[in-house]
Formats: C-alpha cells, structure tokens, sequence
C-alpha cells in the first residue's frame, strides 16, 4: 500500500558490476596527488575524459565517485556532520541519508576496490550513519583509515583535510564509547603529533586548528600548549597580523579558564586589548578611512581591558 511519499532516486544510476573492471584508485594514482579535498575534482575530470571517450562505465563509476567525495563535511556540529555541497532554489546535492539500497551496495562495491585510506576513510563514515542499526564496526574503521591517510600526509603543506579528519575521528572514536582503548589512545597520540609537528614557523591554518583541536578535548599537556600558542602568536604578532594574533590568546584564554588561574584569564584579555589599539595604529598606517574600525576596535579594547581589570 502506497504511503504517498516519493520513492528516492538512486543516485548511482549504472550498472554494479561495473565496479569489477573499474580501477577504481587510478585517477589518484595518475595524479599522484595526497591531498583529500583534490579528490572530487580529479575524480569529475576523469569522469569527463571518460565521457569523451564513450566509456561509460568509468564515466558512470567516477561520477558516483565524484559525488560521494563532493558531500560537504559538517564536523563541528556531530549531530550532523555532512551538509549538501550546494543548495538552492531548485534543490540540493545529496547527503547520507539520501543513500538507497543500491547506493549503499554501490558504496561498498567501492570499500571492496579501494585501497586509498581517505576515501575508504569517508565511505566507512558513510556506512555508520546510512545503515539500520547503525554500524559502529564501520565507524571504527573509519577512524582507522583517516589515522592512516593523515599519518601519511600529516606535513604535506596543502593537506587541509588533517585537522577536520582528527576532528571527525575523534567524534567517532566517543560515538563508538571507545570501542577500542587502543584505537581512541592513537587518536588521541596523533592529534597532539599534528600540534606538535605542525607548531613551527608559519604556524598556518592546520595548526591553529589543531591546537583548538586538543584544547576542546583535553588531549596533551596544556601548560605546553599554551606556551605554544603564545609563540605562534608572537609570530602573528611580528606579521602584523592581529586578528590571528588574537586567535590564539583565545585559545590561552580558554585553557585558563579550564585551569581556573584568574590571573592569566586576565592577562589574556589585556593582551587582546592591546592587539586592538596596535591594529587601530596598523589601519592608520595604512591610510584610508578609519573612523568606523577604530571606533569598533577601541569598543572591544575597552572591554577586553575591563576583563582584564585594567581601571584606566
């Protein structure tokens, strides 16, 4: 008996046993690229090389491919950790949840193939969220895959996928209740590596997001850390660089606010209030118009001195 409500489409539309004469790895073998966030783009332009050349079984895997790579990732809310890579007024691209029965035999006709840790990383989390009951064996392997893939590209300069693959395996390693003690323990391990392997001249992206990482999860020393943060902002600082500058003093604020040292938590707002006067004195440098950001700098300055208890 119809229910009314529409039958979901498959999203992978060709035959499954394409998959068995596919090579699956081989565009990011050709491209010898490491870097995850690349995958999508080289795995549509081999599906377009494919089209070109009326293969349309690599054309139709690779597309599969592309779009289970091209699901955007949404780790800072767990609750729902893939969001559509594009939605508008005449839909959205799809998420797990839009995974049919097909799909889902197509996905593992993939983990089956595929030997690359970062997309059988993704695919395994794919699995977690997709089957009924939920399949932590999955997410446990998936930890295991992103540990091997960010082991390997940890200090490639564009591997920006590190610090959201850490995030991710460690939300799963606590959805799993630490299925493994050893498999949370090496999370865990590799996350305070990343900081410290990460935490050197230009302290970039990746390491700030590491560090603000471990800070949530109380991984590692935090004494240390908030030395190393303090450097990498001095860093900044040197740069000219006060917003960033700043980044990290809210990282220390944090830590001594997890530490309950008063003083430092103040110390921490009088710094970020003298980053605010010197920006105001880098704008002015610069010339231009400064009336509206200096005013707004010298608003926060205030306050952050007010917390500071800094009187005048």
């Amino acid at each position: 008996m119809s229910t009314g409500e529409p039958t979901p489409a498959d999203l992978y539309t060709g035959d499954l046993e394409w998959f068995d004469t596919v090579g699956l790895d081989s565009p990011i073998v050709a491209e010898r690229v490491a870097c995850f966030w690349q995958y999508p783009r080289i795995f549509g332009e081999a599906a377009k090389r494919a089209q070109e050349a009326s293969n349309v079984e690599e054309e139709g895997v690779y597309r599969f491919i592309q779009l289970l790579l091209g699901i955007s990732p949404s780790f800072d809310d767990p609750a729902q950790p893939y969001v559509p890579s594009y939605r508008g007024p005449d839909g959205r691209n799809a998420i797990p949840s839009d995974f049919t029965a097909k799909d889902l035999e197509a996905l593992d006709r993939v983990l089956s193939k595929s030997k690359d840790p970062a997309i059988r990383s993704r695919l395994l989390d794919y699995r977690f969220l997709s089957k009924k009951p939920m399949d932590y064996k999955a997410a446990q392997a998936s930890v295991e895959e992103a540990l091997l893939h960010v082991e390997k590209v940890l200090l490639h300069d564009k591997a920006f996928e590190v610090p959201h693959m850490l995030r991710r395996a460690l939300q799963l390693v606590r959805v799993t209740n630490q299925g493994s003690k050893d498999l949370g323990k090496r999370t865990t391990e590799l996350a305070e590596r990343a900081v410290r392997e990460l935490g050197q001249p230009p302290f970039g992206a990746r390491f700030i997001q590491c560090l603000r990482l471990v800070q949530e999860y109380g991984i590692g020393n935090a004494q240390q850390f908030i030395a190393l943060a303090k450097v990498a902002a001095e860093h900044h600082k040197a740069d000219r660089r006060e917003d960033i500058f700043r980044d990290y003093w809210i990282i220390v604020l944090d830590y001594e606010q997890q530490l309950g040292i008063q003083e430092n938590q103040q110390k921490a707002h009088v710094e970020m209030g003298e980053s605010y006067l010197r920006q105001i004195e880098i704008q002015i440098a610069r010339g231009g118009p400064v009336n509206s950001i200096a005013a707004e700098h010298t608003k926060r300055a205030i306050i952050a001195f007010q917390q500071g208890g800094v009187d005048q």
